[in-house]
């Protein structure tokens, strides 16, 4: 064969295959490649608002799959679009306003498959409702369970009956929302432009009894309640919302309080805001609240307990809790001081580790002291003590064998031996997360002439930060002082000190009172990390004791106390400051 046949033979095969595939010719042509599939992708939407529209928040949506952020329009809503995202989500929406933080959360339900474009589709909207559904389900205040997320730790079911929970509560305290889905109903927040739907108008008529700062307080009674497997929990939070707040002080809210003071004498007793009742230790007689309109988060409860006269004079911090100076007024008598904190119940893991206490009162028959010392709970509900000895501050191991715990049906924890009962003890939860425990050694309530006991207060104490100069803390006090036979309380009464100096080798601070310019020098983790020692000095030619002083981590309450006193004419000192809102 010759060449230039070989040739032309190739080239008319190439123009028959080029006809071919531009289609010409009797109908072979191959059908053309499908186009890819999309990625799977999860969008979640909503309104987030506490009535008025939370504008300019930020978003962050966390899946079992994925995660996505974005940022909320003028009237609250936003949109999430996750590539691979799977369901279940939770949702967090924060916004600042003035130095302060709006936190609120929601939960995402099932959404709806578009088999076309392969998106699933969901709503969760983001109010103070959803902050107290999350709560509910999580059992656990919702940051820390935005914080922990695990997605397989959600199902539809869990989801339905804490949104069940949620809704039939807040109706019987007076917020009915049954005939809206808190999640995924539509909502229309109001703006400045113009009013919302009822949705909205619901969540307007809840502010008005929960604002911002009480929805913190309830929200933590209703996740400490879910974590309890407490109905009646979870009804008490929500006397927050049928009893609202004192005027003036959203963090004292409505509802259950267990009050213990210096004696021991231990009650759980109703506060309603509403009624202005504070129910007294008898359980039948209740006192009327009168507010102090100068001074916010102050309230005196009077009336007769017993067929006496009587009045409890209280102060409440900004994480809840706060103290009282209570007293019989005819015939007078000096009377005592104590703690009140809203009541909560708690399993004994809450306890489980190793606190920093202070025993004070009658710790010994017939004498006044105050015992420092550490308490661990351990493993199958074992307990071991130490005690400080206050020359050397080494905590020494108590001897006394086979201490134990035992859970209590109210929530609390009895502590003792083979004997019986020496302490009952129970936890309390700030909203911000942290825990503090107060005690009793007569949970059964002694009186201070025939019956005396003593109170205890416990905290995971840590090494305290030195404060800034010009530092201000704003603060009551609350204090008893005994002498001898002679007993002496004060009322509550506002004050704050501004920090001067700060020396930062020594941990040393010196401080200005406002009331009457008085300065005094306070030593930083001495003699224990978490322990302030403010020196003995005088003033205006009074002398003032030296006095160890212990912040309770978190709640923004610092007990004061002074040495063991050495005498008979020696005074002994408690003295209990509340951070003022």
């Amino acid at each position: 064969m010759k060449p230039k046949t070989i040739a032309l033979t190739l080239a008319a095969g190439a123009v028959a295959m080029l006809v071919a595939a531009c289609g010409g010719g009797g109908g072979g042509d191959a059908p053309p490649a499908p186009a890819p599939a999309p990625d799977p992708s999860l969008q979640v939407s909503g309104t987030a608002a506490t009535g008025a529209a939370l504008a300019d928040a930020s978003v962050e949506v966390k899946c079992a799959t994925g995660t996505g952020t974005a940022t909320t329009g003028a009237t609250g809503m936003y949109t999430v679009t996750i590539t691979g995202g799977a369901l279940p989500c939770l949702v967090e929406v924060k916004k600042t306003v003035g130095g302060t933080t709006i936190t609120l959360h929601s939960v995402v339900e099932a959404g709806t498959l578009n088999e076309t474009d392969r998106r699933t589709s969901a709503v969760a909207n983001v109010t103070p409702i959803t902050e107290m559904i999350v709560a509910h389900l999580g059992a656990a205040l919702p940051e820390d369970s935005f914080k922990g997320f695990k997605g397989d730790a959600i199902t539809q079911a869990q989801i339905d009956a804490a949104k069940a929970a949620i809704v039939t509560a807040l109706k019987n305290a007076g917020i009915d929302v049954s005939g809206i889905d808190p999640l995924k109903a539509e909502l229309v927040a109001g703006t400045s432009s113009g009013k919302g739907n009822a949705y909205d108008q619901l969540l307007d008529a809840l502010g008005a009894k929960v604002d911002d700062d009480a929805l913190k307080i309830v929200v933590n009674q209703i996740a400490a309640a879910a974590l309890a497997k407490s109905d009646d929990g979870l009804k008490d939070a929500m006397e927050a919302v049928s009893g609202g707040s004192l005027a003036g002080c959203p963090v004292a809210v409505s509802g259950k309080y267990r009050t213990v003071d210096h004696f021991g004498r231990l009650v759980t007793r109703s506060v309603d805001f509403k009624t202005m009742k504070f129910q007294a230790a008898t359980g039948t007689d209740m006192l009327d609240i009168t507010a102090d309109a100068t001074r916010p988060c102050e309230f005196t409860a009077s009336g007769t307990v017993g067929g006496q006269a009587a009045e409890y004079q209280v102060v409440m911090g900004p994480n809840g809790l706060g103290a009282y100076r209570s007293r019989n007024l005819n015939p007078a008598t000096p009377g005592t001081v104590g703690y009140i904190f809203p009541a909560q119940s708690h399993s004994y893991s809450a306890f489980r580790g190793t606190w920093t206490f202070l025993q004070s009162g009658v710790v010994d028959p017939g004498s006044l002291t105050h015992l420092p010392g550490q308490v661990t709970f351990g493993e199958e509900r074992k307990v071991s003590v130490c005690d400080y000895n206050t020359s050397t501050w080494q905590c020494v191991a108590d001897t006394t064998a086979n201490i134990t715990a035992t859970e209590r049906a109210d929530g609390g924890i009895d502590v003792g031996d083979a004997s019986g009962t020496g302490v009952t003890l129970y936890a309390y939860r700030a909203p911000n997360g942290s825990f503090a425990l107060f005690g009793t050694t007569d949970a059964n309530g002694g009186t201070p002439t025939t019956d005396p006991a003593s109170t205890l207060i416990a905290g995971k104490l840590s090494t305290l930060p030195l404060p800034a100069v010009g530092t201000e803390v704003k603060f009551w006090d609350v204090q008893l002082a005994i002498t001898g036979t002679t007993r002496t309380t004060t009322a509550p009464s506002p004050d704050s000190n501004t920090v001067l100096t700060v020396d930062a080798a020594t941990q040393t601070v010196t401080r200005k009172r406002s009331s009457d310019g008085r300065e005094d020098v306070v030593h930083y983790n001495d003699p224990l990390a978490g322990v302030r020692t403010r020196d003995a000095g005088s003033f205006n030619n009074q002398p003032f004791a030296a006095v160890h002083q212990i912040p309770l981590p978190g709640m923004g309450l610092t007990l004061s106390v002074n040495s063991v006193p050495a005498s008979a004419t020696s005074t002994y000192i408690v003295n209990i400051s509340v951070n003022r809102p």
